[in-house]
């Protein structure tokens, strides 16, 4: 079933006459502690998967933990340099619970690219990153005690080495991904941090800085770029197998240009992952093989991002961007998981005629689908949204349209989540780079929250 885009437009009429709206908004900002005794505001920018609600355990405040590298100079050309930094904020106000770097009363440079709450959102904090100092970079790798924000334990890399990707198998095991003298690493470690196996894959290039990893079941799958200098020069995107401790698979897939792994998901319930790189999703199985392929551009948009949850809705998803001649347009389609064809799709712009849109992050919100994307036009300010899409019907359920009218404040979605009490958080950051960008955390309440609407069933 295909939808005409502007019958969104009309579902989103009606759901803004929901009753939801914006609770709070708190820019987080990384407070380091950069001598004894004194300590320094800076801009937080967020990488890589950086938005995860932690639960607060006896005596202590459920929040979100926001990861990422804090500004050392926010009046530089953005990045600029950054230096390690996670912290949780609470999801009832927006206040700061623990804030954590690496070293105490030292500023050292690098940042975070991802973390994980264990058993998802139950337990403590897992991150991955790298250290920089004297001009040698080393990975990091740590877990945080998720009521306290202290160390657990931590593995610093050996010289040379930069970490990039991790995942927690469902065991509580934790996969990671490094990179280092060419070769991309994976490593697996038990709660306690002790290694149990790893394993390294030839001619990795980090010229996309796009090392991935991922669990399918209890197998692990890590991507990334490649280039191969002998015998014959190539590169592209690479996938490999370990399971557990050997490259079963090394899958390669010569491109032109930007090959980098976009996005790289797991498809739990079948055994086998999606990659979204150089204008193909993929969907790859425990031999290596690939069961389909789908270029993108033409029955596809050009997809950001593939939702990895597909157990509550049943069904696979893909959030990308799609220009019919009339201007660009956020498109969400659900695909076969046999076949990768789009069974339906539907396209998102704010006003009409259309402004230009764009796909920002989909998620899987209970058994509906939380997404967040951008619209803006020659005489319009950019904007953000946040739509709640029912899985099933796929009505607009609600809408919440928000952000600053100045083009220097925040107006770039990085995520979207939801936390126990129903509430919808989205992560934002400025779309432009300034001395006050740095990340803000958004609370949306309003009907939503009740458990019959959320459900679908809105009375």
């Amino acid at each position: 079933m295909k939808l005409h885009p502007w019958l969104v437009l009309l579902a989103v009429s009606t759901a803004s006459a929901q009753s939801s709206w914006v609770s709070w908004r708190v820019p987080v900002h990384a407070e380091i502690d950069v001598a004894p005794g004194e300590m320094q505001r800076m801009p937080l920018l967020p990488l890589g998967t950086t938005l995860a609600h932690s639960d607060g355990g006896i005596g202590y405040s459920p929040g979100f933990i926001i990861a990422g590298g804090a500004r050392m100079d926010p009046d530089a050309p953005s990045p600029g340099t950054l230096t390690p930094y996670v912290t949780k904020v609470a999801d009832s106000d927006g206040h700061i619970i623990w804030r954590w770097q690496p070293y105490e009363n030292s500023a050292v440079e690098g940042t975070i690219r991802q973390m994980a709450t264990l058993y998802d959102g139950h337990g403590d904090v897992v991150v991955i990153g790298y250290t920089r100092a004297d001009g040698v970079d080393r990975s990091l790798l740590a877990m945080i005690d998720y009521q306290t924000g202290a160390t657990v334990w931590r593995v610093d890399g050996e010289p040379g080495t930069r970490g990039y990707g991790l995942a927690v198998d469902p065991g509580g095991d934790i996969s990671a991904t490094f990179y280092g003298s060419h070769r991309q690493y994976a490593a697996h470690y038990d709660l306690d941090g002790a290694p149990l196996w790893s394993i390294s894959i030839p001619d990795a290039d980090d010229a996309w800085d796009d090392f991935r990893i991922v669990h399918s079941g209890t197998f692990a799958f890590i991507a990334g770029h490649y280039l191969q200098p002998l015998p014959v020069a190539e590169s592209g995107v690479q996938v490999a197998l370990a399971d557990p401790g050997d490259a079963q698979f090394i899958e390669r897939y010569p491109a032109v240009g930007n090959s980098a792994p976009i996005a790289f998901d797991a498809l739990d319930l079948i055994q086998a992952v999606l990659l979204n790189a150089d204008g193909v999703l993929r969907r790859i199985d425990v031999t290596g093989s690939t069961r389909w392929s789908q270029l993108q551009g033409s029955t596809l948009p050009a997809i950001v991002q593939a939702l990895d949850a597909t157990a509550d809705s049943g069904g696979l998803y893909a959030a990308g961007d799609v220009d019919d001649g009339n201007g660009r347009a956020a498109e969400i389609d659900r695909l076969s998981v046999g076949t990768g064809v789009s069974e339906w799709h539907t396209t998102f712009a704010a006003e009409a005629p259309r402004t230009d849109s764009a796909s920002k992050a989909l998620r899987s919100g209970g058994s509906n689908l939380l997404y967040t994307w951008t619209s803006e036009g020659a005489a319009l300010p950019r904007r953000m949204h946040a739509t709640q899409i029912d899985a099933s019907s796929y009505d607009v359920m609600w809408q919440v349209d928000f952000g600053s009218p100045d083009p220097l404040n925040e107006n770039e979605p990085i995520d979207i989540r939801r936390a126990p009490n129903n509430s919808v958080f989205v992560l934002a950051l400025t779309n432009e780079a300034s001395a006050e960008s740095t990340a803000t955390l958004y609370k949306f309440t309003g009907s939503f929250t009740d458990d019959i609407f959320v459900n679908g069933l809105d009375l």
